[in-house]
């Protein structure tokens, strides 16, 4: 069951709104699954995001609650969206929320990262392509391109061994000042195109939303419970909090990022396993990731079909 009681009606998070910017807000009634209870959403218009997320985490914090923006994709309305579908949870268990959520509890990270993980058989297939994809990412971020000499002894299909010994010689010709954002992992904003909202999850910690709100990246037996125990690996080592979940892509809030290349260079690999499209679809590199999260306060996951 949840840590924190539910509000039974939307007058209690109306008072806690009250004066915030979000007070007077429109607040839609959506079912939870697998309950009879229910929850709001909290209808955003224009403006900042994260200060809106902010502003209503700290607000409804005392009622047992911690909201994520969502977007309806162009339906029609909030209940049509099925915002908690279980469809990405798989069959083989109970898909109800705490229950995908305490089962979680079970996991080790690495047993967590084994039920993700990386296609070495692919690399090792494709490892001239994978190798010049990677020297020309070197030679951009350095001015020049490494010796064949600096990674020759790295085995086919090791792409993170490739990676990091990329890294190591592109640190001894152009050390990175942190934090070096990238467009590359910028966040996403449905709006004006589709509407976004806050949705009320009856949790009080942040790395449970997932056992609510699915991400295409955990799809199948077993990895939403995987993508819990990560989230609360990262929740608990860098504090990250969830602030939105597109279904496709996850945006996350960072108290503490990593404090050494190295520590996010660990990181950008459990992202990327998690989410191969981050690195994949703008065509960079799990190091080029590490850069952005090294003192990044923002992070970015995307996994698609």
């Amino acid at each position: 069951m949840p840590d924190g009681p539910a509000p039974r009606n939307p007058d209690d998070v109306a008072r806690r709104l009250a004066g915030t910017a979000l007070a007077g807000a429109p607040l839609i009634e959506v079912p939870l699954p697998e309950a009879p209870d229910v929850t709001w959403v909290i209808d955003l218009g224009d403006g900042d995001l994260v200060a809106a997320w902010r502003e209503a985490r700290d607000a409804v914090a005392g009622l047992g609650l911690y909201p994520v923006a969502v977007t309806t994709w162009g339906l029609p309305d909030w209940p049509a969206a099925d915002l908690f579908s279980r469809f990405y949870y798989g069959g083989g268990e109970d898909v109800a929320p705490w229950s995908v959520i305490t089962r979680s509890s079970e996991l080790s990270v690495d047993e967590a990262l084994l039920r993700f993980g990386f296609d070495d058989d692919s690399a090792a297939e494709n490892w001239d392509d994978v190798v010049r994809h990677h020297v020309e990412l070197a030679q951009r971020h350095a001015g020049a391109a490494p010796d064949e000499a600096v990674f020759a002894d790295v085995p086919a299909g090791d792409e993170l061994g490739l990676e990091r010994r990329l890294m190591a010689w592109e640190e001894d010709h152009r050390p990175t000042d942190p934090p070096e954002l990238s467009e590359s992992f910028g966040w996403f904003d449905p709006r004006p195109e589709d509407p976004a909202g806050l949705v009320l999850l009856p949790i009080t910690e942040p790395w449970q939303a997932a056992g609510y709100l699915a991400f295409y990246g955990a799809d199948g037996e077993g990895r939403h419970e995987a993508l819990l125990r990560l989230m609360r690996e990262w929740q608990g080592r860098f504090g990250a909090q969830l602030v939105a979940s597109w279904g496709t892509m996850l945006q996350f809030v960072v108290d503490a990022p990593p404090g050494t290349l190295d520590e996010a260079f660990d990181l950008a690999a459990q992202h990327a396993a998690v989410a191969p499209c981050t690195t994949m679809l703008p065509g960079e590199g799990i190091r080029q990731l590490a850069r952005h999260l090294w003192r990044g306060e923002r992070w970015f996951l995307h996994e698609r079909p």
